[in-house]
């Protein structure tokens, strides 16, 4: 698509495709260049491959380099978690400008595959640092990120969904690189449980045959290592919870969305649903701080609740996932770290009407033997919301 040389998108510095170098642009050029590319004034222009030279750029500069929380970046990473806050920006913004492209992603799997592994690994790095406290950290800007990284990821699906087959009927579309993409997920979900007690560092190799998991010994602070294409790397066994967690959260989503749902044929929905309930057991399993296992716990709850409502059929095995994650919660006792994975488990309990009445008699007991005074208030209505849902479903022995 041609435009006016006066109206076309601005060029990024001469350095900005020097990983690493010496000449390389400063964080500070890059944001500033990319903070132009917000500005309405000159309005958005899409040429389409200025852009995908660009968007490959971003991939690997900024998306690959967002690093691993470390006690010891607190206070010293604000330019690099600003900069990934804009380029986030245009990236989303680009998407929703496609519809001025010839499909920004037609004829172009390699470079899409290469979007998604990116993505997911700055889902997986940002997430580390939402252990992260708000002192340092510039009002919070970092706990953000991981959530609009999750946002983007499922924007570029969707994008992708409507660029696979221009013209094309859903048959056609479920053959497009979008499918690949969600096979992919869930073989690698299945191998990276079976590896669980594989050594670490560990890179996850994406869209190799079979699916390709190799220790490594090469720096693990960031999750994408430039010149190593489609490639995760995890700095450590706590961090295999985290990332099948988010693949699991990623497929509630796009049940989620109707415009992705279809995409999801029934063979794989039985498929996602077993898949479902072992990833929740591998997170449960796994080494990792109760913080950190809380909130994996969660997204698979969550995303268990999507799916029994897509189909009630699988009710019977999901219902017991948010159930389960309230009586870890119970024995744990409260933490005011885990406000909003209670807040949010809340939301499931109140709005799921078919969850398995198994664990009130645990609930129970928890609630009798419990110590908590004031500081366990919300997290004892937690277990009331659970237990007054599933009264009406028990049988005259239980309620005795």
């Amino acid at each position: 698509m041609s435009v006016p040389p006066s109206s076309a998108p601005p060029i990024p510095p001469t350095t900005f495709q020097t990983p690493n170098g010496s000449n390389s642009a400063s964080p500070k050029d890059l944001r500033d260049f990319l903070k132009s590319l917000n500005d309405d004034n000159p309005p958005l222009v899409l040429d389409k491959p200025i852009w995908l030279r660009l968007l490959a750029s971003l991939l690997e500069q900024v998306f690959g380099c967002f690093p691993y929380f470390k006690p010891t970046m607190l206070g010293t990473t604000n330019e690099r978690i600003e900069l990934t806050d804009v380029t986030l920006d245009v990236f989303s913004r680009v998407g929703k400008r496609a519809d001025s492209l010839d499909w920004l992603y037609s004829d172009e799997e390699h470079l899409s595959k290469k979007v998604f592994v990116h993505l997911l690994g700055l889902c997986t790095s940002t997430e580390s640092w939402l252990e992260v406290t708000d002192e340092g950290d510039l009002g919070g800007a970092s706990n953000t990120l991981y959530s609009k990284a999750c946002g983007t990821l499922v924007e570029f699906l969707q994008l992708l969904s409507f660029s696979s087959v221009p013209g094309g009927d859903s048959s056609d579309l479920q053959r497009g690189v979008l499918q690949d993409i969600l096979y992919e997920a869930t073989d690698l979900c299945n191998t990276i449980i079976s590896a669980r007690h594989e050594s670490c560092p560990l890179d996850v190799h994406w869209f190799s045959t079979p699916p390709c998991l190799k220790i490594t010994t090469e720096d693990c602070s960031i999750p994408c290592p430039i010149d190593t294409p489609n490639v995760i790397r995890l700095p450590s066994p706590s961090h295999f919870p985290v990332l099948t967690s988010i693949i699991i959260e990623l497929f509630g989503k796009l049940f989620s969305n109707a415009k992705l749902s279809y995409f999801i044929t029934t063979a794989m929905l039985r498929h996602l649903s077993e898949l479902t309930r072992r990833v929740y057991d591998f997170c449960s399993e796994c080494p990792t701080s109760p913080a950190t296992r809380s909130r994996c716990l969660l997204r698979v709850a969550a995303a268990a609740h999507v799916l029994m409502n897509s189909d009630p059929s699988l009710t019977g095995g999901l219902s017991r996932l948010p159930c389960r994650l309230l009586i870890q919660r119970l024995q744990c006792g409260p933490n005011p770290a885990q406000r909003s994975v209670d807040c949010k488990l809340r939301e499931i309990l109140t709005s799921n009407t078919n969850l398995s009445v198994d664990y009130v008699h645990d609930a129970l007991e928890l609630l009798r033997s419990e110590t908590w005074e004031s500081p366990g208030s919300e997290l004892r209505a937690l277990a009331v919301v659970y237990i007054r849902g599933c009264v009406r479903r028990l049988d005259a022995a239980s309620l005795q």
